[in-house]
């Protein structure tokens, strides 16, 4: 005699289906937003200085301009975090820093960003080459990498003054969205701090007739 499969368990998922008793949705980490910045905790007046040193956006190099952090977990492997992620685009945060670091730390009589219609008499312009949490090898870091340009404006057009590359390996402790931008923070203010001090070695007089 062959007998037929029960449909009780049938009726019971639905049941509890209709109920609520069972979810289908799937849950998913909530998106926490960070901010990247460095400042001064003094501020120091200008004594004499009369140049001014326009700021330029700083821009940032393929796979690290998104406000998605980036991880680094191979030799050649890289991940994404889509639920970590910038307040803003990191380039524009790096810019503010900049700026602002400067134009409280003396060394010029004023400190103007891209958009300003003060004459310069010198350009700053950067790019961040890499930007991101090293998780290889067990010892966490905040990885931060940037060249800075400094120009002189000239007669028959911008100079070079002084070209640097500064890198940062700040370790962390352990993984974690709070720690890596803590180290970033650590990173960009360190790298603002050797910044002012290759500045502070030359004569940045201003233009004749500013």
């Amino acid at each position: 005699m062959i007998t037929k499969p029960s449909v009780a368990p049938y009726g019971l998922l639905f049941l509890a289906l209709v109920t609520g008793c069972v979810s289908l949705e799937r849950a998913y980490p909530e998106k926490k937003l960070y901010s990247l910045e460095a400042s001064r905790t003094t501020r120091v007046s200008p004594k004499g200085a009369r140049s001014v040193l326009r700021v330029n956006d700083f821009q940032i190099s393929p796979g690290y301009e998104k406000r998605e952090f980036v991880y680094r977990v191979g030799d050649n492997r890289y991940e994404s975090d889509f639920y970590r992620l910038f307040f803003t685009p990191p380039s524009r945060m790096v810019t503010s820093s900049v700026r602002d670091w400067l134009a409280n730390s003396g060394l010029f009589g004023n400190v103007v960003g891209s958009g300003s219609l003060m004459e310069s008499d010198y350009v700053l312009e950067g790019s961040v080459q890499a930007m991101y949490g090293d998780y290889r090898g067990g010892q966490p870091k905040a990885v931060l990498k940037v060249q800075t340009l400094l120009l002189r404006e000239g007669e028959r057009g911008p100079v070079v003054v002084r070209q640097k590359n500064f890198e940062e390996a700040i370790p962390i402790g352990e993984e974690g969205g709070d720690r890596l931008v803590k180290g970033w923070n650590t990173g960009l203010k360190n790298i603002l701090k050797s910044l002012e001090g290759e500045l502070k070695g030359l004569d940045l007089k201003a233009t004749p007739g500013s």
